[in-house]
């Protein structure tokens, strides 16, 4: 990284639930959760889907730690853990970050996805040195980047993160439903951020069928990002049949509407 007073984003999946393909999926990617963040010295992945595996090589080389965040163990946020190859190269370090779930540490839920008959071989495959972290309610530090979190509305819990590093924070919303207290909660957290990316899985007629299910509509979190004042929003965490056309459509209004929220796309880059 270059330039540490900066911050670099790469959107490397952009969608939720499943992954995608087809030529009606070209433009936005169709690619799980997985987000890379230069902050601070730091190289940082916000969770770790299928795009991970889009993020390989420009990841193998950095020579440096790798941390990676993860909301919660939702087969869309964590799949990508298990093919990376960057997982099973000797002397690369990762360091995973996680909230305890339904009685699995952070550890514990990646040797649940990895375990058989599902998978072949567990995280006791990786070459790499990895060294898992369960996380509390409290703030911790990765290198110089200041890491605060809260909790999600979201079935079986997810984790918002909030980085900052001089003058610089991005908080990553992803699979949050804007039920009860989590609105105004999501609002105070997310105050002045340089960066807020956000869940935006439905439109609001969707939404209205699928309440307790854990997501956002894209209108209900471009309004969210304009309250609590960030200076920049990306929504996110697309529904996985929105076709390129669809999402288009959702970005002419964006553009109307609200001038500084953008629709996520992989590949796309982002300097603050």
């Amino acid at each position: 990284m270059a330039n540490n007073d900066k911050a670099f984003i790469k959107f490397l999946g952009v969608r939720g639930s499943v992954p995608v393909s087809g030529a009606e999926f070209v433009r936005y990617g169709g690619d799980t959760s997985c987000v890379l963040v230069r902050l601070g010295g730091e190289v940082i992945l916000l969770d770790a889907g299928t795009g991970m595996l889009a993020g390989e090589a420009e990841l193998r080389a950095e020579t440096g730690r790798l941390s990676i965040l993860l909301t919660h163990p939702h087969i869309d946020h964590i799949q990508g853990l298990c093919s990376s190859t960057l997982m099973y190269e000797p002397g690369r370090a990762v360091d995973i970050y996680a909230a305890p779930r339904r009685g699995l540490s952070a550890q514990g839920q990646i040797e649940a996805l990895m375990s058989y008959p599902l998978w072949p071989v567990g995280p006791e495959g990786f070459a790499a040195k990895v060294v898992f972290h369960d996380i509390t309610a409290e703030p911790f530090t990765i290198g110089r980047v200041r890491v605060d979190n809260m909790e999600s509305d979201h079935p079986g819990g997810s984790t918002i993160f909030r980085l900052s590093s001089r003058g610089v924070s991005i908080v990553y919303a992803t699979d949050f439903e804007p039920r009860a207290e989590y609105p105004a909660r999501l609002e105070a957290f997310a105050r002045d951020c340089s960066l807020l990316i956000i869940d935006a899985q439905y439109s609001a007629q969707e939404y209205e069928q699928r309440v307790g299910w854990g997501h956002s509509s894209w209108e209900q979190s471009a309004e969210l990002g304009q309250r609590c004042a960030a200076r920049r929003v990306m929504l996110f965490h697309h529904e996985p049949r929105r076709t390129d056309q669809e999402l288009d459509a959702i970005q002419r209004r964006v553009r109307e509407e609200y001038p500084r929220c953008a629709v996520a796309r992989a590949g796309e880059e982002i300097t603050l």
